[in-house]
């Protein structure tokens, strides 16, 4: 019976042995876990911090985008001017080049027929 006593009782002491091993292992990996969860938050905190500057970032481009749109608009209305003005001022040089052509074309008859009328000729060597 004092055998068996002593065979219960180092049994119950490899058992605490293992119970306290373990209950070592718990509390390592109760840490580990605590360190983990507080990297988990730090993380969270970044990312949260990183989407509010995206977040920005974006309403930043899209008022850059429709700043744009707005030049480009005013940029065709302008060249739109422009090319009206310059096709005008285009179209009245044509037409004052006409009208000298006209005229030069009236002083050349102009003065043939004073060349015929007095046996002109600007060819003939005096």
């Amino acid at each position: 019976m004092e055998d068996i006593l002593k065979q219960i009782l180092e049994s119950q002491s490899k058992i605490l042995k293992h119970i306290e091993q373990h209950g070592k292992t718990l509390n390592e990996q109760s840490e580990i876990l605590a360190k983990q969860s507080e990297l988990l938050e730090e993380q969270q905190k970044t990312l949260n911090e990183h989407s509010e500057i995206l977040t920005t970032h974006s309403k930043t481009l899209a008022n850059h985008i429709e700043q744009f749109n707005i030049l480009n608009i005013g940029q065709k209305k302008l060249e739109t001017r422009l090319e009206s003005e310059l096709i005008e001022k285009i179209r009245a040089l044509f037409d004052a080049r006409e009208l000298q052509n006209n005229v030069n074309e009236k002083i050349l008859t102009k003065l043939e027929k004073i060349e015929h009328n007095t046996s002109y000729s600007p060819f003939i060597a005096k």
